[in-house]
């Protein structure tokens, strides 16, 4: 097989990654593994991006020395700083890797080259700004200290306010007297949220949404103040009115009638799956290297 303009691209993420070769005419071949959160598990991590390289390699047929010589960019969760991404690109096999934050990837496969936003609300949040060749983000810090609008974010907030019902501070809802029958009653709640992963947290943002369909006063609530939190993000962060928005996540979507008008107009479902933007930024990457930059 010839390899020349041939390209690897991974989206690493904390449940699944995904590979990808892709030739120069486009003919590809994917391979997917499990998580790769660098941060969380640094070794489980890279033992996956080997073992899913030698996993693509068979795939594709190709010599796993062959393979690995191919400039690779790499998006993956918990890439937080530079030292890190340095540290990941040594200590696996390939020759050209650049290691980025599955951030980035994401925002390119939403966006492609158009000047706009993503406001990503899965488990976890974060946003995304581009405007030419820049690129800014914020978020993505954890349900501690951040993850606003997140689906954890939200189960969260819904199950604080249903314990200001149970203490007679709120009047009553649907949602919240739920909750309260199912996780409760309140001392329950609170041991139970003290053990909680996000993903537990996150598993309640369905049952948040659904209400809020219904019209139940506390989980429009909750969705009314996630939508506030990205508004105000992405203006803080430079997005203006005109320019393209995507929702993206399991949440994200959800958010898009409790926005702002000016922005309700502008979502736009996003280009491509955060693979995409993998396989734009390795081919960037060689496209620079050819010019000489």
């Amino acid at each position: 097989m010839e390899l020349a303009g041939a390209v690897l691209a991974v989206d690493g993420g904390g449940s699944r990654c995904r590979m990808a070769l892709v030739l120069g005419d486009g003919q590809r071949w994917m391979v997917e593994a499990g998580p790769t959160n660098v941060s969380s598990d640094f070794q489980g991590a890279c033992d996956t991006l080997r073992q899913g390289l030698r996993d693509l390699a068979n795939a594709a047929q190709v010599p796993f020395e062959r393979l690995v010589a191919v400039p690779a960019y790499l998006g993956l969760a918990g890439v937080t700083h530079a030292e890190l991404a340095q540290r990941v690109a040594a200590a696996l096999p390939l020759a050209q890797c650049e290691v980025g934050e599955d951030q980035r990837i994401a925002l390119r496969a939403a966006l492609g080259r158009d000047a706009g936003a993503v406001a990503h609300c899965g488990t976890g949040s974060f946003f995304g700004v581009q405007a030419g060749a820049q690129i800014r983000l914020c978020g993505g810090w954890g349900l501690t200290l951040g993850d606003e609008a997140s689906a954890a974010w939200l189960g969260r907030r819904a199950l604080n306010l249903t314990l200001a019902e149970a203490d007679g501070l709120r009047a009553r809802s649907d949602l919240g007297q739920g909750l309260l029958q199912d996780l409760g009653p309140a001392p329950q709640i609170v041991a139970w949220a003290a053990q909680a992963s996000p993903a537990h947290f996150g598993a309640l943002a369905r049952r948040v949404t659904a209400a809020a369909a219904t019209g139940d006063v506390m989980a429009a609530e909750v969705m009314q103040a996630g939508a506030g939190h990205i508004a105000h993000v992405l203006e803080q962060m430079g997005w203006q009115t005109g320019q393209t928005l995507c929702l993206t996540g399991g949440l994200g979507p959800q958010y898009a009638s409790y926005l702002p008008d000016r922005m309700q107009a502008a979502v736009t479902p996003p280009q491509a799956e955060p693979l995409e933007g993998a396989v734009d930024f390795a081919r960037a990457r060689v496209a620079a290297q050819e010019a000489g930059q």
